[in-house]
């Protein structure tokens, strides 16, 4: 018994030798976490030419881009103006005062081509011209009756005050053979002092006498 006892004790002696032995052969380390923290560094790449590269295309793909065909619509939609061509013009034949003789002479003025020719037209044209050569005639009115134009002055100021005596007829002929020139419609004109009979420095008229007609 005492035998078998220290048989087994024996065994169990070389057991653990052999396992001492074999330990310190294979030699078992096991993974220590914080030793690896504590010897660890920590180092920065810079970053390499093809990754700064591959950054900045990156960057130009985020910005916006306008394809070829948005352009021609764009420049499409915005109407390019026209030409703005000049006014035509037409000469309208009238009668004004030369101040050196006294007469009446033939000039002629351009109004646009789609103006219509109106009595009002052709005396603001006639008073115009004279203004022109220090004239300065006052139209109160121009109406018509049938085919009579009406031509009302104010008393203040030529034909009937303001100017020489010379000039009143002057004055009233240019203005009457403007009239029945350039209307067909019409063909008489009467004079008037602010709707009442002229009565001038040298000329009388009743206040529905024909001053001029054009049989």
């Amino acid at each position: 018994m005492d035998r078998f006892k220290k048989i087994f004790i024996l065994i169990i002696m070389v057991t653990g030798l052999l396992l001492l032995t074999g330990c310190s052969i294979l030699q078992f380390d096991f993974f220590d976490a914080s030793k690896e923290e504590d010897n660890s560094s920590v180092i920065t790449l810079a970053p390499s030419d093809k990754e700064v590269g591959s950054s900045k295309i990156s960057v130009e793909k985020a910005e916006p881009s306008i394809s070829p065909d948005a352009q021609t619509q764009g420049s499409e939609a915005t109407p390019t103006p026209s030409v703005i061509q000049p006014t035509k013009n037409i000469d309208l034949p009238l009668y004004t005062v030369n101040v050196d003789s006294g007469d009446i002479e033939a000039v002629v003025a351009l109004v646009p081509a789609d103006t219509k020719i109106t009595p009002e037209l052709v005396v603001e044209k006639v008073v115009e011209s004279m203004a022109d050569r220090s004239i300065k005639v006052g139209i109160e009115s121009v109406t018509t009756k049938g085919d009579t134009v009406i031509v009302s002055f104010y008393k203040d100021m030529a034909p009937l005050s303001e100017i020489g005596s010379g000039y009143e007829a002057a004055i009233l002929d240019a203005i009457a053979q403007s009239l029945v020139d350039a209307l067909n419609d019409y063909n008489k004109v009467i004079f008037r002092a602010e709707g009442k009979a002229y009565v001038g420095s040298h000329i009388e008229l009743g206040i529905n006498e024909v001053y001029l007609e054009d049989n």
